[in-house]
């Protein structure tokens, strides 16, 4: 007899990421950085350190200890993993039931929706609109009604940028009796985080990331913050030895070096703001309107009924940008200056298309 695979697992979608070459990539929010010279040579350094031959530390407690310190946050409250991605399906696993309730804005990161449908549980989608600050009220009030166990989101919002005052999400989270996990990938580009209050917040994780200040997305080093009962848990349920040594090690070496990530990002901010004013200048592309939204992350987002025409476009002139087809959106990460001049030109000869087809 064949065995007989769940419609549900035969009708997913999984999250693709772009293949192909291209020579600009501004497609998945990554750092044009590269880490300095002197930081990789601390990095050859440090595998003369490491058994190869053994098991990483199983609860990366040097890392932990140097996140904490870098965060101003108590070691206990830290757990490692291996990329945010398996921190949040391991969130999902631990403390959800089959048939239990996720309740997820849009736009958001659509891997939440993802582990939770993988999860059996039920989803409940908030749509917020674009250009405006999801209202805390309108969550609160949602979870009133779904009693969700539950709640994801991003701050700040990813792919949206957009933020929701830290003062505010205090107020969510202290409002309602569900699980609530605040990911804060692109905070290191924002100043709304609640890291430092996670003790006062007993229903509270947030999420980190070294992939994108940091630079270090080859890396995969997330990390889940949060009171001692609910890290407690997390560290009885990860894999053993889920954060590999080299990761460890090399992620120790990038958070000793925090402070020299201070003018980098003030650099990104700057670049981020410079196309975010050229792209506001833009009203039409390809016949359709064309609107860019002010960012408190390392992207911009971009409405247009031309998205999928636009995308296609910028491929075949050898430029990566993310596309959001349902949603008639695009997502165009900073880039280094050149990368950046490259992107703009290439949106004006669409311009030109555009003038010149009399659309």
């Amino acid at each position: 007899m064949s065995y007989k695979i769940e419609k549900r697992l035969l009708d997913m979608q999984p999250y693709e990421p772009l293949k192909g070459s291209y020579n600009i990539r501004v497609d998945a929010n990554e750092s044009y950085f590269k880490i300095p010279k002197e930081i990789v040579e601390q990095f050859k350094d440090a595998l003369d350190e490491i058994n190869f031959n053994r098991y990483p530390d199983p609860f990366a407690v040097e890392l932990c200890e140097k996140f904490a310190k870098c965060f101003n946050v108590d070691r206990a409250n830290v757990v490692a993993g291996n990329g945010s991605d398996e921190l949040i399906n391991l969130i999902v696993e631990a403390f959800l039931k089959d048939g239990d309730t996720v309740l997820t804005l849009s736009p958001d990161f659509s891997m939440y929706r993802f582990y939770a449908d993988l999860r059996r549980t039920k989803n409940v989608v908030l749509k917020t609109d674009i250009g405006v600050t999801p209202k805390v009220d309108d969550i609160i009030n949602t979870i009133k009604v779904e009693k969700p166990n539950l709640v994801i989101l991003s701050n700040p919002c990813n792919p949206t940028g957009e933020v929701i005052k830290k003062s505010e999400i205090i107020r969510l989270v202290n409002s309602v009796d569900c699980l609530m996990v605040i990911d804060e990938a692109y905070m290191d580009f924002s100043n709304q985080s609640i890291i430092e209050e996670i003790d006062k917040l007993p229903n509270t994780i947030v999420l980190r990331t070294l992939s994108k200040a940091f630079a270090a997305a080859s890396l995969r080093l997330g990390f889940a913050i949060s009171n001692a009962n609910l890290t407690d848990i997390l560290k009885k349920v990860k894999a053993p030895y889920n954060v590999n040594s080299v990761s460890q090690k090399f992620g120790c070496i990038l958070l000793s070096n925090a402070k020299k990530y201070q003018e980098v990002i003030k650099e990104i901010l700057r670049f981020r703001d410079e196309l975010y004013c050229k792209f506001k200048g833009i009203k039409s592309l390809l016949g359709s309107e064309f609107k860019a939204y002010q960012s408190n992350a390392n992207f911009i987002y971009i409405k247009t009924e031309k998205a999928v025409e636009i995308y296609e476009a910028l491929l075949q002139m050898g430029i990566a940008i993310r596309c959001f087809k349902s949603d008639n959106a695009l997502r165009i990460s900073v880039g280094n200056e050149a990368e950046n001049m490259a992107v703009m030109d290439a949106i004006f000869k669409l311009k030109n298309v555009e003038k010149n087809n009399n659309y």
